[in-house]
């Protein structure tokens, strides 16, 4: 089942971004810890879709604040 919200606001865009950055950290101190490779290979991959899910957010919010403040400009 799919479901969605209404549009977040930016803050809350950047406040999910940090999280997302928190949880990517979270992961690669657990894959340090790890004493299985394999489980620790997929904490770093998980690690990695975290922390490029908050890159496509940060980046989306910036443009985001570009376009509005050209917006704003004219």
């Amino acid at each position: 089942m799919r479901w969605s919200v209404g549009p977040l606001t930016p803050a809350a865009l950047a406040e999910l971004a940090r999280y997302l950055r928190h949880q990517a950290e979270e992961c690669l101190l657990l894959a340090h810890k790890e004493r299985s490779a394999p489980s620790a290979a997929e904490l770093v991959v998980i690690a990695a879709s975290l922390h490029e899910r908050a890159t496509k957010l940060e980046t989306s919010l910036a443009h985001h604040a570009t376009e509005q403040a050209v917006a704003e400009a004219r």
